[in-house]
């Protein structure tokens, strides 16, 4: 499920967040492991752990979602014109838009390289 286009900033500025809470959280926790005598060979024991069991907890197959980012190569110095860069180099403005275009989920058995690369070739081509 994508989600609409006048929500996509609130949610990923809510993943953001919860992002940031994460790292605080684990920032708290590795301290007060450090504060109760532990190690930090025995702190990273403890986190490779937690990790092993949160990856087997949600290790399944989920599907592949193509996704072709576009314009992203025309910003302030990123061509090269007559084997010099900077030739032009505000040609499309101070600043440029990346465009992300999103296809339909594959299942992750019919994933294939090839497969994915036609895929996303597909999207950047209905992107121009």
């Amino acid at each position: 499920m994508r989600s609409l286009p006048t929500h996509r900033a609130r949610i990923i500025a809510a993943n953001n967040i919860l992002n940031a809470l994460f790292m605080i959280v684990s920032a708290i926790g590795v301290g007060l492991l450090l504060k109760a005598a532990f190690t930090n060979p025995q702190v990273f024991l403890l986190v490779g752990l937690l990790n092993a069991v949160v990856a087997f907890c949600i290790f399944l197959p989920v599907p592949v979602i193509p996704l072709a980012r576009t314009n992203l190569w025309s910003s302030y110095s990123s061509r090269v014109a007559k084997g010099t860069a900077l030739v032009r180099p505000f040609r499309c403005g101070l600043f440029s838009r990346v465009g992300l275009t999103v296809g339909a989920a594959v299942p992750a058995a019919e994933v294939t390289p090839a497969g994915l690369r036609q895929r996303v070739e597909g999207l950047l081509a209905a992107a121009r």
